[in-house]
């Protein structure tokens, strides 16, 4: 027995000895050896989410949530706060219909440092009770990390990163390996420099890489092969047309040929597509491909692991719904119009004392128009109206006063000259005639008569909602806006707009970029194949935009949790220059941006 024991222990030493060597080796293995793809994911939270309960008893309202409560006094208004970073209730009670409408408000997301609003939808559950459910924005980021050997040995390296583009900014160049440390290593100005330090751990096969800026640590695992970093796995096989889903959501549902429309083509785009190489970081990154034709719903394709249900970041997009909303505000009778006065209207309806003229003159459709002659010009680092400017600056938190308070530097109607401010502004003209707050004219005015029931509005410092961009919104949700413009302003039988409004939002008043552009929405005149010309109104958002608004939120995420001082952050935003597929013009502009965010000390909202 005991001989027995003795060489069941020397087995067992033996294989410890073995799989200590084993791991030595690995450790002392080449980079090569790391290859291949890993991804990661980080989730933030939120945590609250569910059912929410509010009672009226006596004086006060109460709200209860996860266990979570929260009071307030009685009245028409309703603000629950549930403390410890758990969000809040703010929302109206309506005694004539005996209904509470509002929205939760989540903590500040960790994947972008951005505070949102999303819509709960109340039902009676007994006397003075209501229910609803609460579905904050989902709070998470996902990195895919691909590692490449070269012909000269070199393991060349990208980071793709869906939510947000950190990899645009992040310009990786090849990983460096020294036994259990792995360096990744990117551009920085003219010069490569170490990006991130991490290790690896040869026995789970992970690497681990803390990123404070993106909100902690990554830990890496080697991809599958349906991996989300394709846009349908690494094998996608022939695509061919699917019917989309018939849901509640009000669409109608039509096959290509009742569209007039060839399947082959169809499906051919959709083939396009799931084949794209995804070899860099500015490789083709569609998440969804929707089409409707003659008001009905023929394609419903989703790519990258995104779905139907996922709100989808609309970026620049979401400026066509703020002078959506002031259209719907204008109809609905609540004073708004094209011609109202801008400074008065800021002002409780009376014209602010010594104004000056070329103020005076300014109305809401030069806010509209992007003519507002105020010093706002979003490809200028230098403009005091910068979008980056007024949001990383803390003296003025009140972001409509900011731009209210910005030079003239020409007469408004002049020549359109790209402004978030001024399209934010626009909301707070609408929301200040109205006498209601821009999320509840949404939520009545536009989300109710299309259906949209899921959304989340990106908020300011002051609690109010952003008309300058950013809102999160289901693709479906979002092509009805784009199908109720083009029926005219009407959706289901129900007019949200005048087709006056429509026709003026979505006519070529003005030129910028090169581009035509009506209320908030880009003009464009198409060539059909058999000679015709057809006029698109997108709400589409330029690259360089697109790669604006992503490193803004990545400092903005960064600045929120570590309080960063200038030397930082320089070192943080050293490597956010801009792709070089650019043009010269887009470099330049995007150079000053980083130079300016450079400048400042970034500061939480």
């Amino acid at each position: 027995m005991r001989t027995r024991m003795i060489a069941i222990l020397a087995v067992a030493a033996g294989l410890l000895v073995l799989a200590v060597n084993v791991a030595i080796a690995a450790l002392a293995g080449p980079a090569s050896e790391l290859a291949g793809l890993w991804e990661a994911h980080l989730a933030f939270g939120p945590a609250v989410k569910g059912e929410l309960v509010i009672e009226r008893g006596g004086d006060s309202w109460r709200g209860t949530i996860t266990g979570a409560h929260a009071s307030a006094p009685a009245s028409e208004a309703i603000a629950l706060d549930f403390g410890d970073g758990r969000g809040r209730f703010q929302g109206r009670f309506d005694g004539r219909s005996d209904a509470i409408e509002g929205h939760w408000v989540q903590p500040r997301a960790g994947f972008n440092g951005t505070v949102y609003a999303t819509p709960v939808h109340f039902t009676g559950a007994g006397s003075s009770r209501w229910r609803g459910e609460v579905q904050p924005l989902n709070d998470a980021l996902t990195l895919y990390l691909k590692l490449e050997v070269g012909a000269d040995g070199t393991v060349h390296a990208f980071i793709r990163n869906p939510e947000r583009n950190v990899g645009a900014f992040v310009k990786l160049t090849r990983v460096v390996r020294d036994g259990a440390t792995v360096r990744l290593m990117g551009m920085q100005g003219e010069r490569e420099a170490e990006a991130v330090t991490g290790s690896y751990d040869p026995v789970r096969d992970t690497m681990s890489f803390p990123i404070p800026p993106l909100g902690g640590t990554f830990l890496f695992r080697r991809a599958v092969q349906g991996s989300a970093f394709y846009p349908r796995g690494s094998v996608p096989g022939q695509q061919a047309w699917r019917a989309p889903v018939r849901g509640a959501d009000g669409w109608e549902i039509a096959t290509p040929e009742d569209s007039g429309l060839a399947r082959p083509a169809v499906e051919s785009f959709l083939q396009k597509l799931v084949d794209t190489k995804i070899d860099s970081v500015h490789a083709l990154d569609i998440h969804a491909f929707l089409l409707a034709r003659h008001g009905r719903l023929v394609v419903d394709e989703y790519f990258h692991g995104f779905d139907g249900q996922v709100l989808h970041d609309t970026r620049s997009a979401s400026k066509s719904v703020t002078a959506v909303i002031a259209g719907a505000a204008e109809r609905a009778g609540l004073g708004v119009s094209a011609g109202t006065p801008v400074y008065a209207a800021m002002n409780g309806g009376v014209e602010p004392a010594g104004i000056e003229p070329r103020r005076r003159a300014m109305k809401l459709e030069h806010l509209l128009t992007m003519t507002s002659g105020l010093a706002c010009d979003d490809s200028n680092g230098d403009s005091p109206g910068n979008e980056d400017v007024m949001q990383n600056q803390d003296k003025e938190t009140d972001w409509y006063r900011y731009t209210l308070a910005l030079p003239m530097v020409a007469e408004p109607g002049g020549a359109s000259v790209y402004c978030s401010g001024g399209a934010n502004l626009a909301g707070g003209v609408t929301s200040r005639v109205a006498r209601q707050s821009l999320l509840s004219l949404f939520e009545r005015l536009v989300a109710k008569p299309l259906g949209i029931k899921r959304y989340a509005v990106n908020l300011m410092p002051k609690g109010e909602a952003y008309g300058g961009g950013g809102i999160h919104i289901a693709p479906r949700d979002f092509l009805k806006i784009g199908q109720m413009m083009l029926n005219g302003g009407r959706w289901k039988g129900q007019q949200v707009l005048d087709e006056a409004w429509v026709a003026r939002a979505t006519s070529p008043l003005k030129t910028m970029r090169e581009v035509r552009y009506g209320y908030l929405w880009w003009v464009t005149d198409l060539k059909a194949p058999d000679g015709r010309i057809v006029r698109a109104a997108r709400l589409l958002e330029s690259e360089l935009e697109k790669l604006r608004r992503d490193l803004r939120a990545t400092v903005r995420a960064y600045a929120a949790r570590l309080e960063v001082g200038l030397a930082a952050s320089r070192a943080a935003l050293e490597s956010s220059k801009p792709a070089e597929e650019l043009s010269r013009e887009r470099l330049h502009q995007l150079r000053d941006l980083t130079i300016l965010v450079r400048k400042r000390k970034l500061k939480p909202e």
